[in-house]
């Protein structure tokens, strides 16, 4: 993203702060605070909005500025993405690029599988700061029409709190073994919720859905996320460079 900014003529700083992982969120507005920076342009890395993947992070933030005493940095966050044609298209090619190494003969017996991060379904109905299962079916139908793939399923995944309460559903084993009953005899599936091969696709879909699939018999094929595509880094180049002209013609506007 730095050098791509670079080449629209944006030469600014990227610093990436964690919640659960190295470098922290406190770690990261130290180093930013350090440098004297006192504004900034937000990205958070969630395709779809929820209180646990939106609105948290806003306080993660919020908490730690006052814990490192950056207080006055102020941030003005990217407007959601999850339906943008860069992303969408970033998205479908991972798809492709996976789609290659299936015999012809074999696609129409396939079974396409969309997936997600779970979230409570309480959660998922606080419509004030939530449109998570509504962004998130909106990201699967705009791919699947990319890709001109007519019948899909958008499953969740790697749910966890108290079992007894309801989460959004249909689990995706579940879902392959739903598959399975139907007679098809693989499936693909596209981690479109998730923005990097995290440790909940490597394990929770390359081993656990994969060994499920296996179980019933079923190939397995999984695309990429969009990590570092081309197409998605220039999305945020994109939105960053509009941010950052909107931003002169309002000081203008000002002075």
């Amino acid at each position: 993203l730095r050098e791509k900014l670079k080449s629209r003529g944006i030469d600014l700083p990227v610093f990436v702060g964690m919640r659960s992982w190295h470098p922290f969120l406190s770690d990261t507005l130290r180093s930013i605070h350090e440098k004297g920076f006192n504004k900034g342009i937000g990205i958070i890395l969630a395709t779809h909005r929820s209180e646990a993947s939106c609105r948290r992070y806003k306080k993660n933030v919020e908490d730690a500025k006052d814990t490192v005493g950056a207080e006055l940095i102020q941030y003005d966050y990217l407007e959601p993405w999850f339906e943008n044609p860069l992303f969408i298209e970033a998205q479908a090619d991972q798809v492709r690029q996976v789609m290659k190494n299936i015999p012809e003969a074999e696609k129409e017996s396939m079974a396409v599988i969309f997936t997600a991060h779970s979230i409570p379904i309480t959660m998922n109905e606080d419509c004030d700061h939530c449109r998570y299962s509504e962004e998130y079916k909106k990201s699967c139908s705009l791919v699947a029409a990319k890709l001109g793939i007519e019948d899909y399923v958008c499953a969740y995944q790697s749910r966890s709190g108290n079992p007894k309460d309801p989460w959004l559903a249909p689990d995706i084993c579940k879902v392959i073994d739903a598959v399975a009953e139907d007679k098809k005899k693989g499936v693909l599936v596209i981690p479109v919720g998730f923005l990097c091969d995290n440790v909940e696709v490597l394990y929770d879909l390359d081993h656990e859905a994969h060994k499920q699939a296996e179980k019933q018999g079923l190939k397995y094929f999984r695309a990429s996320t969009v990590m570092d595509h081309p197409t998605f880094v220039n999305m945020f180049s994109e939105r960053i460079h509009n941010r950052c002209i909107q931003r002169v013609g309002d000081y203008g506007k000002q002075a």
